[in-house]
C-alpha cells in the first residue's frame, strides 16, 4: 500500500483547525453557561454546578483527544517520510543510479 506523507501532513493540519475551533467554541458555550449560574435557585445550584464540572471535563478531554490524534497523525507522516527515503537510499546503493528515483 503506497502512503502519501503530505495526505497525512495535510489531515493533522485540518485535525488541529477543527480542535482549535471545537475548543474555541466550547470553552464559549462553557463560559456562556457559567454565566447562568446566577440564575439557579440555591437547591439546584449542585446539579448545576456538577453539570458544569463534566460539561468542563468533556471540553478538555475533546481538546487532547483531537491533540493525540493530530499528533499520531504527524508522527505517521514523518515515520513515511523516513521509510520513503531510506527505501530510496537503498535503491541508490544497490543500483549505484539516483535516477530510478526519479519515476
Amino acid at each position: 500500500m503506497e502512503v502519501d506523507p503530505e495526505a497525512l501532513w495535510s489531515a493533522a493540519r485540518t485535525i488541529s483547525a477543527t480542535g482549535d475551533v471545537a475548543n474555541t467554541q466550547l470553552q464559549s458555550s462553557d463560559t456562556a453557561m457559567a454565566g447562568c449560574r446566577t440564575g439557579w435557585a440555591t437547591r439546584a445550584s449542585k446539579g448545576f454546578d456538577e453539570f458544569m464540572d463534566r460539561s468542563e471535563r468533556f471540553t478538555r478531554d475533546l481538546s487532547h483527544k483531537l491533540a493525540d490524534i493530530e499528533q499520531a497523525t504527524r508522527a505517521a507522516a514523518a515515520h513515511y517520510e523516513r521509510t520513503d527515503s531510506e527505501s530510496g537510499q537503498r535503491i541508490v546503493e544497490s543500483t549505484g543510479s539516483p535516477r530510478l528515483l526519479d519515476l
